[in-house]
């Protein structure tokens, strides 16, 4: 993948806060929120040193099913080495 700056992937998006990344391994329960949101619970393990693991909790992320029907199919693109695609589903396009 080329190196590109995140105006150039995703038009008008800024950081002005400099979000930090968190380290994700697994996802957890995925609630429904409300009728059009989800809740998706992301883990990361730990070895307690006795040969048990835990999962321990690092985040949740809320999102409409909407978005995250996008990135499902961002997912599939950035896998078949596609580039970015936008939010919105082109006209007519099949699920």
């Amino acid at each position: 993948m080329g190196a590109t700056t995140r105006g150039e992937r995703v038009p008008g998006l800024i950081d002005p806060a400099c979000v930090g990344d968190t380290f994700t391994e697994g996802i957890g329960p995925i609630e429904l929120v409300g009728t059009s949101c989800v809740r998706i619970t992301h883990f990361a393990c730990r070895n307690l040193g006795d040969g048990d693991i835990e999962r321990v909790v690092v985040g949740r992320t809320v999102m409409t099913l909407a978005a995250l029907e996008t990135a499902l199919r961002q997912i599939e693109a950035f896998r078949a080495g596609l580039p970015y695609l936008f939010a919105e589903k082109p006209e007519g396009a099949a699920n």
